[in-house]
């Protein structure tokens, strides 16, 4: 469980890049702790980030080195992600589900294999049984032999489901390299924001910033994600 766990925070911090805002540290927009300027707020997006990007993160080694050093996994763990920038100033990033599923199909299997793996060793460290015997008791007690237990109860869908809604709607302002991307305009700070560099039809996320910090790219963090590069559809 604490790896499905683990694997589930990966998932949640691509919703995360997407809102660009730790939700468990919302405060009041003051005069002391002001967003972007309004004469920024007042502007409309800069018409060269106007549009619909397509980009994909890949988190293979993330996901190894959360695992444990010594993981051996097949495949790659990519996400492929959708971003649109619109005219009016709303901004929305979606999971491409069955580019994503169809990517990391490799590494889901491979994770399964692994899962199955520490099952059997698990039950036989814990007493003196066989991998026939773990078969028998799983066709026993759930009607199915283990792999397809384990296959049942952790697939790309479940995985998914554990980390709630992936499409996230929100607003944005791009000005001088900054791109600002939070639920609403009062949640936009002058500090947080990711650094970007936009080049003709190349987007690219090169790194992320809040209150002021630059992320550093460890497990429980947006940089982690980054840098990610976009192209315009």
């Amino acid at each position: 469980m604490k790896k499905l766990r683990i694997l589930a925070l990966l998932l949640v911090l691509v919703c995360l890049l997407a809102a660009c805002s730790n939700k468990a540290e919302k405060k009041s927009r003051t005069d002391a702790d002001k967003s972007v300027s309004d004469a920024e707020e007042n502007t409309q997006p800069s018409e060269g980030i106007v549009g619909s990007w397509s980009g994909q993160a890949d988190v293979t080694q993330t996901m190894a080195d959360s695992l444990g050093g010594d993981t051996q996994l097949n495949g790659s763990l990519v996400f492929a992600l959708q971003l649109d920038l619109n005219e009016d100033g709303t901004a929305k990033m979606t999971l491409d589900k069955d580019a994503t599923e169809a990517a990391s199909a490799e590494f889901m299997q491979s994770l399964t294999d692994m899962m199955l793996e520490q099952i059997y060793q698990v039950a036989e460290q814990s007493g003196d049984t066989t991998r026939e015997a773990i078969d028998a008791e799983f066709e026993s007690q759930y009607g199915m032999t283990t792999r397809e237990y384990v296959e049942s109860n952790f697939n790309f869908d479940t995985l998914l489901s554990g980390m709630g809604e992936l499409n996230v709607d929100g607003v944005y302002r791009y000005t001088d390299g900054k791109l600002y991307i939070e639920d609403t305009e009062a949640e936009i700070k002058d500090d947080t924001y990711m650094a970007v560099t936009l080049d003709g039809d190349t987007l690219t996320l090169d790194k992320y910033y809040e209150n002021g910090v630059e992320s550093d790219g460890t497990a429980d963090s947006i940089g982690m994600l980054l840098p990610m590069t976009f192209t315009r559809n």
